[in-house]
């Protein structure tokens, strides 16, 4: 095989085959296939994140031979799960109530397993290793790394769209005096935020980004891992809500995942257990800077995307300290399930496979011009 992995093999991306059944259920739905059955059991691999890597760089999803006799094996395993491969089925089928869960239920897993899980700000998105050296530091950093690029100051109003638990409003309010407002679709997300915001000036709202209806009230904006969410058709419509939203001169910060071609679906895996959203799926550069013209002035475009697998091996290393806690209150499946999409990212990441972006657009060309300290936290703040 291309990506040199072996069945029983000694080496730690090779796997071991606890169940037949795995190999119909892997070549019937691929990835969804093989997440499955790793929830259930049928196979482990010591280094899932190399066996990940290794099958991803060798692209096996699509050197698979396509034969009359396959397609006749396979389709009883992939009709019922069709919608989860084809996008249009996949939000047909949202619509018609027909898939179990949503995005909000990602999020609403428990405040307790986040805790355990991310940093001590419970930020939910990649951190930023250039001198950090634990997890906390290099969620600092990034966070620092946001404030300076958007230039934030004393005073300003900030909207953060898809706010999480509140780390970077607390963050902008306890290190630069900002004022800031959070919108969230996670009711478990809203209440822990707004305990941890006590006494500092930031609303935590329980709202759908299409429902904001601010105009011209914000100095600044942030996406901090969010747009993942949005989906294509709506990329236009969230650009002009965040344009609507900003005051003349305000400048947005988009932090995103995101892919090297347009047009491509979500992992059927991912969308069926992770991101629970038929919209889901990584943006292009080409699709993001569609949805920005006419909108906005693209000042600045960063990928950081390798900073990425660290932090995610952290959370992996958070979560495993405590298996036995997670495993008591979630059950082993979700344990396992937990894994596989961490390590899998985390081979994806340090593949290279996905990207993480970081775009400054602002609402009108700022005068002199834009000049970030690019690749470090520390340094003069982009805008005076």
């Amino acid at each position: 095989m291309r990506a040199d992995v072996r069945v029983g093999g000694a080496r730690p991306w090779d796997i071991v085959v606890h169940d037949a059944r795995f190999y119909r259920k892997a070549l019937s739905l691929g990835t969804l296939g093989l997440g499955e059955s790793y929830t259930d059991g049928w196979w482990d691999c010591e280094a899932l994140d190399q066996f990940i890597e290794r099958m991803l760089a060798a692209d096996v999803r699509n050197s698979v031979p396509i034969t009359p006799r396959l397609v006749l094996g396979v389709l009883p395993y992939l009709l019922p799960e069709i919608h989860y491969f084809v996008p249009g089925l996949r939000e047909t089928a949202a619509r018609l109530g027909l898939l179990r869960r949503t995005v909000e239920e990602h999020y609403n897993v428990g405040n307790d397993f986040y805790r355990i899980m991310l940093d001590r700000r419970m930020t939910y998105t990649c951190g930023y290793w250039e001198t950090a050296e634990t997890l906390d530091e290099a969620g600092e950093a990034k966070l620092e790394m946001v404030c300076r690029k958007i230039g934030l100051k004393p005073g300003h109003r900030v909207l953060d769209i898809g706010c999480g638990w509140g780390s970077f409003a607390r963050f902008a309010a306890e290190r630069y005096g900002a004022e800031v407002v959070g919108v969230t679709i996670s009711p478990e997300q809203r209440q822990l935020g707004r305990e941890l915001a006590k006494g500092l000036p930031i609303e935590i709202r329980l709202q759908d980004y299409r429902e904001i209806r601010d105009r011209n009230a914000f100095d600044r904006a942030v996406s901090l891992g969010m747009f993942e969410h949005v989906g294509r058709r709506n990329y236009a419509s969230y650009m002009q809500m965040v344009h609507d939203a900003l005051k003349p001169d305000g400048i947005f910060l988009l932090e995103t995942i995101g892919g090297d071609v347009s047009g491509t679906h979500c992992n059927p895996w991912f969308a069926k257990y992770i991101f629970n959203s038929p919209a889901s799926v990584f943006p292009s550069i080409a699709e993001i800077a569609r949805a920005a013209e006419r909108r906005f002035t693209v000042e600045d475009w960063q990928n950081f995307g390798w900073d990425y697998a660290p932090t995610i091996a952290e959370w992996w290393d958070n979560i495993e300290r405590e298996r036995d806690w997670v495993t008591a209150t979630y059950g082993e499946a979700f344990y396992r399930t937990w894994k596989f999409c961490l390590k899998s990212c985390e081979g994806a990441f340090r593949g290279r496979h996905y990207q993480m972006w970081q775009i400054v657009l602002a609402k009108k060309p700022i005068p002199g011009g834009f000049r970030p300290d690019r690749f470090r936290a520390e340094g003069t703040p982009a805008v005076s």
